[in-house]
């Protein structure tokens, strides 16, 4: 298994452990996306240190420090969330009462 695969599960198992203890701020989902967006090269080869840095993304997301090896534009990347809602306003359908 390559360590970007391998980095992405550690990180994906450490965000289920913060949300297991009930700290849903964060979306599990940003957090898995952004650690599979990390360039190969600034993660370690050592399975300690490569779990190590899982740790300190998922501790940053959470207002922890910035980790040194991630690339700044990736910290600081404006992620723009579309909401999209649907408007039923000129609707033929009846209402059920029942």
């Amino acid at each position: 298994m390559d360590k970007g695969l391998r980095f992405a599960m550690l990180v994906q198992t450490e965000i289920l452990f913060e949300v297991m203890k009930g700290r849903t701020s964060v979306s599990p989902g940003a957090v898995v996306s952004m650690a599979m967006e990390v360039p190969l090269h600034v993660l370690d080869d050592n399975p300690q240190e490569l779990y190590t840095q899982a740790l300190e993304l998922v501790a940053w997301f959470y207002g922890g420090a910035d980790p040194w090896w991630m690339p700044e534009e990736l910290l600081y990347e404006e992620v723009v969330e579309e909401v999209y809602t649907f408007e039923d306003g000129d609707s033929d359908y009846e209402e059920d009462d029942d």
